[in-house]
């Protein structure tokens, strides 16, 4: 079966926020090194902001391999078999990395 290449009207408009609130689960997953996790919608929203979830691949970056290109990520449902026996990713903290620059100039 061939892979979708459009987005409805509806699936275009669905944010992390509504995924957070029906309860589902964000899990990317890496073709290149063929790892998996599971992230809760409301701690990518702390990190990316409320984006649509079509695009979320596009803005996460494999923390094995460092790749983009190879992501993909999909949006799941669990019932409660799964309570206990899931692994989910969560955010610790967010902390950003001051750098400085700096230009030699004759005085």
């Amino acid at each position: 079966m061939p892979e979708k290449t459009t987005f409805t009207y509806r699936e275009k408009s669905y944010t992390l926020s509504d995924a957070d609130r029906n309860g589902q689960i964000i899990e990317a997953h890496c073709r290149y090194c063929n790892l998996t996790h599971n992230f809760r919608p409301a701690d990518l929203i702390a990190v990316l902001g409320d984006q649509k979830t079509y695009s979320i691949e596009t803005h996460m970056t494999c923390q094995k391999c460092k790749k983009k290109d190879y992501i993909s990520a999909k949006l799941r449902s669990y019932d409660g078999s799964y309570i206990g026996k899931l692994p989910i990713r969560e955010l610790v903290e967010v902390y950003y990395v001051k750098k400085s620059r700096w230009k030699n100039g004759v005085l």
